[in-house]
């Protein structure tokens, strides 16, 4: 009988063979996925020029694109420089707010699905949005803001702090309780649960007491739309977006080990609780911060997550650079939708949102799998 050893051609080569193919199997999947990343970034691009070159204007998309390079080599006539504000002024920063607002949205959802692994979360599975919503109406209906302390404050910035206060304070509330119970999955949705619905009586309640044109105006913000996107705006959302990006990043190994279970996060040293709450906290911040600017707009951070996952599966060092790359395509093309289906009427993105996310949400449910989750 022949005998073996460790040194022996031919165990050694059965031994090597998995070990091999294992690692060659990595890498093939990690190419696989820089390169759906590095594919994302074409319809990205492409959206955003088209973004800027469509419009409810009269002008066509060929005077555009001369505003656009005037405005980048400073020259133009009358004609053009009339032109050149519009796509400087109101479609550059529109495009950048959808592209940033996106990628914030579709993080928030990303963190919210991981932590509390539950493929349903979303920005607004905390109340975020009711709450948001219940301070813009408290600024629309009652015309009081706790800007008022520091005198003439613009009418615009008191509704966004209301939205962004109240936003908060929901967050605040669900975070106590759950650092005083057991923090759990379960207990966190249900706590967001019960905010949305506090906060979305009391908007009702804020509702019956306005009058007409202000029921108008607060229906219009609660619509969420890309209309009320300026440069100051766009600078604390990138701001509050690349402190996000820059965390989560971090995060990725403690992301994956919560994905699986709190026992087996615990194992690899994670602080489960901490960082759980960490990362609820952080897509509060995002939350808001779009909410507060924008109004709500829905389905972003709920369907860019599920659709990465399908692209390049759950570990989050490929998956945090998809979602935000998949949530900035969607509310571009949602918003260049919404400008050119009824011009020069332009529609509130957050209805065009609904209406494809709707749909995606049902598709995606029928299809989900096991190796998704």
């Amino acid at each position: 009988m022949r005998t073996t050893s460790a040194t022996d051609p031919d165990v050694a080569g059965t031994g090597d063979a998995p070990v091999n193919g294992g690692v060659d199997a990595y890498r093939r999947r990690h190419r696989g996925r820089t390169r759906t990343v590095l594919l994302l970034l074409v319809p990205l691009v492409l959206a955003s020029l088209w973004a800027l070159l469509v419009g409810g204007a009269s002008h066509g998309m060929r005077e555009s694109w001369d505003a656009l390079l005037a405005g980048l080599t400073g020259s133009g006539g009358t004609e053009v420089d009339l032109i050149q504000r519009i796509v400087w002024q109101l479609r550059v920063p529109r495009m950048a707010m959808a592209v940033i607002g996106g990628m914030a949205l579709a993080l928030a959802g990303m963190l919210m699905q991981t932590v509390l692994r539950n493929p349903l979360a979303s920005p607004y599975t905390l109340g975020i949005a009711s709450a948001a919503s219940f301070g813009a109406a408290f600024a629309i209906i009652l015309r009081s803001s706790v800007l008022t302390i520091w005198g003439n404050v613009p009418y615009d910035w008191i509704i966004v702090t209301n939205a962004f206060v109240f936003a908060f304070i929901a967050t605040a509330v669900v975070y106590l309780l759950a650092r005083v119970q057991r923090v759990t999955p379960e207990t966190i949705v249900l706590l967001g649960i019960a905010m949305m619905f506090l906060f979305s009586a009391l908007t009702a309640l804020l509702q019956y007491l306005g009058d007409p044109d202000q029921m108008a105006e607060l229906a219009y913000w609660m619509f969420g739309s890309l209309n009320r996107a300026t440069w100051t705006k766009l600078a604390i959302t990138a701001a509050v977006g690349l402190v996000g990006v820059g965390l989560a990043s971090r995060w990725t190994w403690d992301l994956n080990a919560l994905m699986a279970d709190d026992d087996t996060a615990r194992s690899a040293g994670i602080d489960v609780s901490r960082r759980r709450l960490q990362a609820l906290a952080l897509a509060s911040l995002l939350t808001a911060t779009v909410v507060s600017f924008l109004g709500p707009i829905g389905f972003i951070g709920l369907v860019a997550p599920h659709l990465g996952r399908m692209l390049v599966g759950a570990d989050h060092r490929a998956l945090l650079p998809t979602s935000l790359l998949l949530g900035a395509i969607v509310l571009v093309l949602a918003d260049i939708a919404a400008r050119t289906l009824a011009a020069p009427v332009t529609i509130p993105v957050g209805i065009l949102t609904a209406f494809v996310g709707v749909p995606t949400l049902m598709f995606l449910m029928m299809r989900r799998t096991k190796e998704h989750w």
